[in-house]
């Protein structure tokens, strides 16, 4: 077995600084920022005041001052309007540093060869480790998780210079996106805003087990986190589907069993050498989900079934 390695531009890295940095991101995001511990890493969500995600982010904490925001696929300049649209009286400013900036993803059986030869610790979770190499964390593309370095311009190339030495005695290869999207899909990440977005809670796709925190007091879209807690299930579940086929889709892509629209495509893809082998992510209503799982789902109206949800049991398989 090996493992992979691949580099990705992140959609906004941001510094946020000011006596009332801490304090007020607090009140801004979905997690616990206050939690004791230097090099605190914690990934959390912007919700509006309907509980719905408008985006995700990992706030890296150095200390109730200063703090680096990093998130995959929330756009910069969006996330510096959410970040700053609250902003009264707070002691607190942002900065866009994106420029420049690179993450390396790591992930596989042989990971922590990889790190040791490399001679950094894996950092634990929950917090994030300083080195020459970039800040040091552990991400949310795969299942177990992988390892993301965040980079600037002058460490990407003495880490590609190593990456390319441990690639030549077999431990890691680089991979392509297609790769580390098919794991990630596989793994039921969900990728925001392409698969869970404004329209969306994060209960839909299972964050509210890694992204919500229930018990430290008022933030953006509390009081809906805190009464869909109580009450129990949401009416959709985002599930990882498997496709026929790859063809060309505008997504997202309304789903039928027969001619009952179900829910709707959000993603897709699939490797160059084997089209077939096409997985995505689906928003599909609960109370479709068993008829779903029997007779398979249609990608138009009353025609053949093209789609099929994967089952919890292939977990291990995939």
């Amino acid at each position: 077995m090996t493992s992979f390695a691949y580099r990705h531009l992140p959609a906004a890295v941001i510094s946020a600084h000011g006596e009332d940095a801490q304090d007020y991101l607090q009140s801004q995001w979905s997690v616990n920022l206050a939690l004791p511990g230097e090099n605190r890493a914690c990934y959390g969500l912007r919700l509006n005041r309907k509980g719905r995600v408008l985006a995700d982010a990992f706030l890296l904490r150095h200390d109730s001052e200063n703090f680096v925001i990093a998130s995959y696929d929330s756009n910069a300049d969006y996330l510096l309007k959410l970040l700053e649209e609250n902003v009264v009286a707070d002691d607190v400013d942002f900065s866009d540093q994106t420029k420049g900036m690179q993450i390396v993803t790591i992930w596989g059986d042989q990971s922590s060869e990889v790190m040791e030869a490399l001679e950094i610790n894996i950092p634990e979770r929950g917090f994030f480790r300083n080195s020459e190499l970039g800040m040091v964390f552990m991400g949310r593309k795969t299942c177990p998780e992988n390892i993301d370095f965040l980079t600037n311009e002058a460490q990407i190339q003495d880490l590609d210079s190593r990456l390319s030495s441990i690639e030549g005695q077999g431990l890691l290869r680089f991979c392509r996106k297609v790769q580390l999207e098919q794991s990630r899909m596989k793994s039921g990440i969900p990728a925001i805003p392409a698969e869970i977005g404004e329209a969306d809670l994060p209960q839909e796709a299972g964050l509210e087990k890694v992204a919500v925190d229930f018990d430290k007091g008022c933030y953006l879209g509390q009081e809906v986190m805190a009464r869909i807690h109580a009450m129990g299930k949401v009416q959709r579940k985002l599930s990882r589907v498997q496709i026929d086929a790859m063809k060309p889709l505008e997504l997202p892509k309304d789903l039928f069993i027969g001619s009952k629209k179900i829910g709707s495509l959000r993603s897709c893809v699939a490797p160059d050498e084997s089209p077939s082998d096409v997985f995505g992510m689906a928003m599909i209503r609960r109370e479709y989900l068993h008829e779903a799982d029997e007779k398979g789902i249609s990608l138009e109206p009353s025609s053949s079934p093209e789609v099929r949800i994967i089952s919890q049991a292939e977990e291990n398989i995939l």
